[in-house]
């Protein structure tokens, strides 16, 4: 009789929450007054008041009915017009803006000196725009594994009947094994937990062993203390950092996709503060400048894509090396749902510890947007442009980062990109294509090199105009014609203007292209006289390598690099990618 009577409840309490979730401010009015009608029509036509309109004539009642509709079409206007505002800004949370929030939190993070003011901050922003009953965070213990509420933080209006209070949440764990830390350790969105999935939980438990009966009750139990309805991934590249639990929201609304979106944006925004203020407890600790430094470079290389990823019409290949321990390029390949690879690069203002903090943003901004705009129209210009804003909210003027950004769709063999004031990337083409060339520049080009006997002869125009290969890029002069373009489509730099436009270009790609996307540090390498690397040996290592590897290349450009500057301190980090187009596998 008690199970059904739990059973009964939990379907009123689900069927109550179904309701509240689907009705609108519009619905509960309209009930509210199709029931004051039927009220007011009841009293009207019945007792005293009935033999006193029968008394009036035989159809008395339809006109004191008639009357009654009237008014109340009155009424229904006058509520329409002056309360129904008045019930949604009572009953129903106003709409927040997401890119307000996240440049809020960016902006703050700035003066956060510890976790407990960032999770703080954290609560406060998503408590004003959701309105929910609890927020707790959980952390990864290093030591331990396992993940101990450092915040839990209630409403005003739940706090004297919370269970839960500061005094005592590091005493709520969740275990490394528990079930919902390892559903969302291969989760990418958020976990919903309903009232219900406690008691099959309960009931699922009778078939556990001794041990893992325990620890599934604890794992309950510490879900229950907080009342948690949804839980939030906090990733740092594949790794689970930290957890954040949001109790009902008291409107009694599930959480709908834009809020679940908008939450996940701030959970990547977590991961990397958590990181940085994890990195900066440790410098405190040790040795101020030497360990600042290195277990900085040690944090910003895992920023890095460990290898590259292996996609069936590409070859790709990245590069970085930094001028000191931690340096400001960046570059990453993003590996879409929509089946399109992403490959960004980018060089941050400055140097040091403000330029790597600058540079996660920069990540975290591109995979949050990237992510998010894979289910919407917005555009690559679009991307880059609130990349842009979300910057500049949350940098000083004098931080600004060049960035360029292509996705290539292999199905349809097209790359399409936005050029943020980046120095432009290199495409070689195997094919000519309707496409605008800089053969003006190569012909100039060729013009230095016969006045410079120190420099390889790889360019030859004939009478017509045409370009050719010249003796420098053996085992390739056999090859057709190939033509270099530069893709500078775009708009001005990240982070120096509040409201930029951008453009952006789509190209056809065909197999053997060939791309380098490069920092200033490659073409202004110094030698030993002072002289620049410069562009032109980058294109001639770009048109001798048209026959290898996209990893043969990159190994030839550092080489080449290196070879040039020996001898010479590096004074700019070096930082490229080279994408090439592969055959498509025969079916």
């Amino acid at each position: 009789m008690k199970r059904l009577r739990r059973v009964v409840k939990a379907r009123a309490r689900k069927l109550g929450e179904a309701v509240r979730r689907e009705a609108s401010p519009a619905l509960y009015l309209a009930c509210a007054e199709v029931a004051a009608f039927c009220l007011a029509l009841i009293f009207l036509l019945t007792g005293s008041r009935a033999a006193t309109l029968d008394g009036l004539g035989s159809r008395a009642d339809f006109w004191a009915a008639a009357a009654l509709v009237v008014l109340f079409c009155l009424l229904h206007i006058f509520a329409r017009r002056r309360l129904l505002h008045v019930v949604e800004r009572r009953f129903f949370p106003e709409r927040y803006d997401e890119r307000q929030i996240i440049s809020d939190l960016g902006y703050a993070a700035r003066g956060v000196t510890t976790l407990d003011q960032l999770f703080s901050l954290v609560a406060e922003k998503i408590e004003n725009a959701l309105h929910v009953d609890n927020i707790s965070i959980f952390v990864l213990d290093d030591k331990t594994g396992d993940y101990i509420c450092t915040s839990c933080s209630t409403s005003s209006e739940e706090s004297e009947h919370s269970s839960v209070a500061d005094s005592n949440a590091q005493t709520l764990v969740l275990a490394r094994n528990d079930f919902v830390v390892r559903r969302l350790r291969r989760l990418a969105i958020p976990l919903k937990i309903d009232g219900t999935d406690f008691e099959i939980w309960e009931r699922a438990l009778g078939e556990s062993n001794g041990a893992e009966l325990q620890a599934r009750r604890r794992e309950a139990e510490t879900l229950q203390r907080i009342n948690s309805r949804l839980l939030l991934s906090v990733m740092m590249k594949d790794r689970l950092v930290g957890i954040v639990s949001l109790g009902a929201r008291r409107s009694g609304r599930d959480f709908s996709p834009d809020d679940k979106g908008m939450l996940m944006t701030v959970a990547g925004q977590m991961g990397f503060i958590i990181e940085n203020a994890k990195l900066v407890g440790r410098m405190v600790e040790e040795e101020r400048l030497r360990r600042e430094l290195a277990v900085a470079s040690e944090v910003q290389q895992r920023l890095f894509p460990a290898s590259a990823p292996e996609v069936e019409g590409l070859e790709l290949a990245g590069y970085c090396r930094p001028a000191r321990e931690i340096g400001g390029d960046y570059y990453d390949f993003l590996q879409l749902e929509n089946g399109q690879t992403g490959i960004a690069i980018a060089d941050v203002a400055g140097k040091g510890i403000s330029a790597a903090l600058l540079m996660s943003i920069v990540q975290a901004s591109l995979r949050s947007q990237a992510t998010a705009s894979q289910t919407g129209d917005n555009s690559l210009a679009d991307l880059v442009s609130t990349m842009n804003r979300l910057i500049y909210r949350s940098t000083n003027e004098a931080s600004y980062a060049t960035f360029f950004y292509a996705q290539f769709d292999d199905a349809k063999r097209i790359l399409t990109y936005t050029n943020a004031g980046h120095n432009a990337p290199l495409l070689l083409h195997r094919q000519q294509r309707d496409h605008e060339f800089e053969l003006g520049n190569l012909q100039s080009l060729n013009a230095n090199r016969a006045s410079s006997p120190d420099m390889p002869q790889s360019f030859v125009t004939n009478k017509l105009g045409e370009v050719s290969l010249g003796s420098f890029a053996q085992g390739v002069e056999r090859q057709p014609t190939k033509l270099i373009s530069k893709l500078e489509t775009g708009g001005t730099v990240l982070g120096v203007f509040s409201d930029c436009f951008y453009e952006q270009e789509t190209i056809q790609l065909h197999e053997g292209d060939l791309l380098i996307a490069y920092t200033d540090g490659v073409t202004e390498s110094l030698n030993a006289e002072g002289e620049e690397f410069g562009e032109a040996r980058l294109r001639e290592i770009l048109i001798s390598g048209a026959l290898q590897s996209a990893d043969d290349v990159r190994r030839r450009i550092e080489e080449e690099v290196r070879a040039w500057s020996k001898g010479t301190e590096q004074h700019d980090d070096l930082t490229f990618i080279v994408m090439k187009v592969k055959r498509r596998k025969l079916t």
